[in-house]
């Protein structure tokens, strides 16, 4: 790998890193505001929004901090859990399984994105 090569692979990292995070606050964001403030987007069925949104996250996170998608796939759908039960408090909002199985598939579809478009270099640290 050439040193310019390597430069260009960690800015890549370090702007999905920061795109990552950015996600997974909006996230939080989105799930822990009351029902009137949450954002939408105009795609018809809330899935959707949710599936993307997980799936858009897990990938940027997989970009980020390569050879752990296992890590991230659990952190992720831990979050997605934890955010459920967290919506048990919140006034007007409803927890569901059906929505935490949602956000789950979208993190692991974001998972095998990243891992099908190989951007995830080896531990050698050649992208194979």
């Amino acid at each position: 790998m050439s040193t310019q090569s390597f430069i260009q692979s960690i800015s890549l990292r370090r702007l999905a890193a920061i795109a990552a995070w950015l996600v997974v606050a909006f996230i939080v964001f989105a799930t822990i505001v009351p029902i009137g403030l949450r954002p939408r987007v105009a795609m018809g069925v809330a899935g959707y929004e949710r599936f993307f949104a997980y799936a858009l996250a897990a990938a940027l996170l997989a970009v980020a901090y390569p050879n752990r998608a296992l890590r991230i796939g659990i952190i992720i759908i831990s979050l997605a859990v934890m955010l459920e039960i967290v919506q048990l408090v919140e006034p007007g909002r409803h927890a569901r399984v059906m929505d935490a199985v949602v956000k789950a598939s979208g993190t692991c579809v974001g998972l095998a994105i990243a891992y099908a478009l190989n951007w995830r270099p080896s531990r050698s640290g050649n992208s194979a």
